[in-house]
């Protein structure tokens, strides 16, 4: 009997599912691209960008201007969005990004699963 497999269905930020197209994590037939991979295995996700964008616009949003962004790390890293800690801080409060599953099912991330902490980034502010 083969595994039962589910696609994500949402994207949830903070506990808010974000409004996404229906399209976003469906397999496009003949070309083999869309759809969703979970890999646990890979250093870095990577997701289309109409998944990416408003998940970045709501990490944006959800930290509510309580940390600057850095465009100098953002350029550097070429990661995006990157916020600088505040000086004398040693945490930062980050909203919580999970996926949603058709069936209910949804996976909490560990913040180390989507935030980076790269400390001393040359050139940056």
């Amino acid at each position: 009997m083969q595994p039962r497999v589910r696609a994500p269905v949402a994207v949830a930020v903070g506990g808010k599912s974000l409004a996404l197209p229906a399209r976003a994590f469906a397999p496009v037939s003949g070309g083999g691209g869309g759809g969703a991979i979970i890999d646990s295995g890979t250093t870095f996700s990577y997701l289309d960008p109409t998944v990416f964008k408003p998940v970045a616009a709501a990490m944006v949003a959800a930290v509510g201007g309580r940390y600057n962004r850095s465009k100098a790390v953002e350029d550097a890293l070429g990661l995006r969005p990157c916020f600088a800690l505040p000086a004398g801080a040693k945490t930062m409060d980050l909203p919580e990004l999970s996926l949603r599953f058709s069936g209910g099912a949804e996976m909490r991330l560990p913040i180390e699963n989507y935030f980076l902490a790269a400390g001393m980034v040359q050139g940056a502010d």
